[in-house]
């Protein structure tokens, strides 16, 4: 018998020895394997599997030692799960996996009787036909696949199965879209042929096991909903508030608008009202004679004009827009509005704070590595590198108190730039996942061109100028000058991770990193 199951930056919730993850359901689960290190189950259900030649390797998030390794028979044998019967109850499987290798079929979660084909479910990769295959069958029955051709994985990729005999569905998603479904009048039984055993990356003896990473396995004894297999895939849990940027009460944490956005208070002077329409304050009256706005040219009028009678006017001073140069610390930065955002089109050079503080310079390797205090960098430590590219700063320093950008700037939050993503022509189903998401082009026109100083491989379309500033490695050593750019936000994830930005294709990357690590910065207004 044998049940199949398969399985690219997800955000994880804080994480406690004995805990799962805020984002997943706690209802009807059976068994949490992270991964960490271990095979633990850390659900608190005691269901721990044994590992049997699987590796460890970085997460999905580039974590190390986060994810196990397959490949050469390596397996994890969940045997405090195998007396389950699933025959007539609902489940759900839930997996990340990386498929790395040549292997036929390559299936993550495996349950045979003996190893004989009699009673399946899962999900499995069948290299030689591109298949995504969801077993559920016994072989003294007709089956209830799932067969999904063609199906060509790409890096990290979450799987799930759902196995609902009340509605009579079997349903497979990928990267929390429902993928497949599959009707049946009945449930399946074992077939009672043998033993059952069950094994993560492969079965006790057969060939055919999985190659590459497995990562975040999840057991249910229900069949989740849509919502929450997407939570799933995303890895947060829904934060309802104000998400719109220019509300006076704009909630960063929020990743839900709950509609309770307001714009008054923080926008509108004395005798104006905000316009949904407009978008912006119109006057309170449609007389301008009405000079203390209460809706009628009245002597209070005529006295508060009298008062100013003589008064000499100064001539009103040109206003700075986007477009005209900040100069901050002795250099002027040139800007460029996206959409209703004026950012930074060079990266951050400053070697102070705001205050004037500086900011920690020529860290060796190890100090780098070792520091938790705002640090810079210029790459290679070669002061060329940063006329050129701009300097490298550490996140301990995009979260000092005396803040890197100037008065009225800030470093932008991973939501600031998530719209300047969507204003670019990023899908807002796309735009919160994370590894290379969105259309084909948007990195293209972010980057310099051939004909800028400094040029790169872009158009510039948006005039942003994003440069292949490179990176300082957490161990100290530097990469990737000339090809990549890297850019942080403001956003922490934990206390080891933020928010970044990656640039090296025509498509921008969506990823967490070390906070140690030291990116470019960009400001944006206000």
């Amino acid at each position: 018998m044998r049940w199949i199951f398969l399985a690219p930056f997800v955000v994880l919730s804080s994480f406690c020895l004995g805990q799962v993850p805020d984002y997943v359901p706690q209802n009807g689960l059976i068994a949490w394997y992270p991964f960490n290190g271990n095979a633990d189950d850390e659900s608190g259900n005691g269901n721990d599997g044994e590992n049997l030649g699987a590796f460890p390797v970085a997460d999905r998030n580039g974590e190390s030692n986060s994810a196990y390794g397959f490949g050469g028979g390596a397996k994890i044998h969940l045997q405090s799960l195998e007396s389950i019967d699933w025959g007539y109850t609902p489940l759900t499987l839930s997996a990340w996996a990386h498929h790395e290798g040549q292997s036929d079929v390559n299936a993550v979660i495996v349950r045979y009787d003996d190893c004989v084909s009699s009673y399946v479910w899962g999900v499995t990769i069948q290299d030689y036909g591109n298949d995504l295959v969801c077993y559920d069958h016994n072989r003294f029955q007709t089956n209830h696949d799932i067969v999904v051709n063609p199906f060509t994985p790409s890096g990290w990729t979450h799987y799930v199965f759902v196995k609902d005999p009340d509605n009579g569905i079997n349903k497979v998603y990928v990267n929390g879209e429902l993928l497949e479904t599959v009707s049946f009048a009945s449930p399946l039984s074992p077939s009672g042929e043998g033993s059952p055993q069950l094994y993560v990356g492969s079965c006790g003896g057969w060939a055919h096991g999985f190659v590459g990473s497995i990562d975040d396995i999840a057991f249910f004894d229900r069949s989740l909903t849509d919502d929450e297999i997407e939570i799933l895939y995303n890895g947060i849990l829904p934060v309802l508030g104000c998400t719109n940027l220019q509300a006076c009460n704009y909630n960063e944490v929020a990743n839900e608008d709950d509609g309770s956005c307001e714009f008054v208070s923080c926008h509108c002077l004395d005798g104006t009202i905000w316009s949904d329409e407009l978008g912006g304050c119109i006057p309170a009256t449609t007389c301008p004679q009405d000079l203390d706005y209460d809706g009628v040219v009245g002597v209070n009028d005529l006295m508060n004009l009298l008062s100013a009678f003589g008064t000499p006017c100064d001539p009103p001073v040109a206003e700075w827009t986007c477009g005209d140069p900040v100069s901050y610390h002795g250099y002027d930065y040139e800007t460029v509005l996206i959409g209703e955002q004026c950012w930074f089109a060079e990266n951050l050079r400053t070697e102070l704070y705001q205050n004037g503080d500086s900011i920690i310079t020529n860290l060796n390797n190890d100090e780098w590595s070792q520091t938790l205090i705002g640090s810079l960098a210029q790459y290679a430590n070669n002061e060329a590198n940063s006329m050129v590219y701009g300097l490298l700063y550490n996140w301990y320093a995009v979260e000092d108190e005396r803040k890197l950008c100037p008065v009225e700037w800030h470093v932008a939050t991973d939501g600031e730039i998530t719209i300047m993503e969507i204003e670019l022509g990023m899908s807002e189903s796309e735009v919160n996942n994370f590894g290379a998401r969105g259309t084909e082009g948007i990195g293209t026109i972010l980057k310099s061109s051939p004909d800028d100083n400094p040029p790169w491989d872009g158009t510039n379309e948006t005039g942003f100028s994003s440069l292949p500033s490179g990176y300082r490695h957490e161990g100290g050593w530097f990469a990737y000058a000339g090809s990549r750019f890297y850019l942080w936000s403001s956003s922490s994830i934990n206390l080891q991770q933020a928010y970044h930005r990656q640039i090296n294709s025509s498509i921008v990357t969506r990823g967490v990193a070390p906070k140690n690590i030291g990116f470019s910065v960009r400001c944006v207004k206000d």
